[in-house]
């Protein structure tokens, strides 16, 4: 990313990544740019306040549109896995009907 180090005191990034060909480079970019104290969120869903019915259309829209390749990284284990490789360690990993977050903390 285009920032000095310690740039930044919020990061969020909704949606995009399933797209980023280097998750790990991304996840060390966004903890780069984070002040001390800072935080960052990565992830998506469908938001907190859809129905069950709307929920379950969304996912199936989801499913039929995302490649096999981006729904392998769908899962908290998978982030998790991505994010201990990217180095870092302040982190939790939210993943509810909401959708699938991880807050990172520097």
């Amino acid at each position: 990313m285009p920032f000095e180090d310690e740039f930044a005191d919020f990061v969020i990034s909704r949606g995009s990544y399933h797209c980023w060909k280097d998750k790990v480079r991304v996840f060390k970019e966004v903890y780069r740019v984070l002040k001390k104290g800072g935080i960052g969120f990565v992830g998506g869903g469908f938001g907190r306040y859809v129905t069950g019915e709307e929920l379950n259309r969304m996912k199936s829209l989801r499913d039929r549109s995302l490649k096999e390749g981006a729904r392998a990284y769908s899962s908290p284990d998978k982030l998790r896995e991505i994010i201990y490789k990217a180095g870092i360690s302040n982190f939790r990993i939210i993943y509810d009907k909401a959708g699938l977050w991880a807050e990172i903390r520097k």
